[in-house]
């Protein structure tokens, strides 16, 4: 971990992530890290964008979050998930007035360095070339609710302890969730 990006003058800052092309249609959660400035700052506002080459318009979700931990990530998990369309951008932002409220840790993805200055959305590294191989402590827990299938096991597959699911591909990780029916017998 870096620390905190920012500047002794406190100001609005407004810095973010953009996950391209997410697989999954549901942003569950978001979680970032929460620095000593933050925490003696004011509440955080994180907004979710879907689509774009940067965030504009309506968020999807708003919320705002008092920072109450030091020096940890703090998880903030929806009530209801942010519905998302396949194949869209996701940009996860984060916006607080404060001094160096901003935390960075190693990372070149350019993905990871969003910064919102002078009207407009600019890469981290560009602005500041000491920071080209840092990124944003920010996090989007995405699942996918898309092209599931439902398996219906029967005396004979159940006492077999397996079933073959088919059509998983490896670059995506995947959630198998089994559930008990045992009817009247049970």
């Amino acid at each position: 971990i870096l620390g905190g990006y920012g500047d002794s003058t406190p100001a609005t800052w407004t810095w973010g992530v953009m996950y391209p092309a997410v697989t999954g249609n549901r942003l569950t959660k978001v979680s970032f890290y929460e620095n000593t400035a933050m925490i003696e700052e004011n509440p955080v506002t994180v907004s979710i964008y879907a689509g774009n080459d940067a965030p504009s318009g309506t968020p999807l979700r708003q919320v705002e979050i008092i920072p109450t931990s030091n020096a940890s990530f703090c998880e903030v998990t929806f009530d209801k998930p942010v519905e998302i369309t396949p194949k869209e951008n996701v940009w996860i932002v984060l916006s607080l007035t404060g001094t160096y409220v901003m935390s960075l840790c190693n990372s070149s993805e350019p993905n990871n360095q969003w910064i919102y200055d002078g009207g407009s959305w600019k890469h981290l590294g560009d602005m500041d070339a000491s920071c080209a191989n840092y990124g944003w402590m920010i996090r989007g827990y995405f699942e996918s609710t898309t092209d599931m299938e439902t398996f219906k096991w029967t005396e004979a597959t159940a006492t077999s302890g397996s079933y073959p699911i088919t059509g998983l591909t490896p670059e995506t990780d995947y959630i198998i969730q089994v559930r008990g029916d045992y009817g009247s017998d049970g």
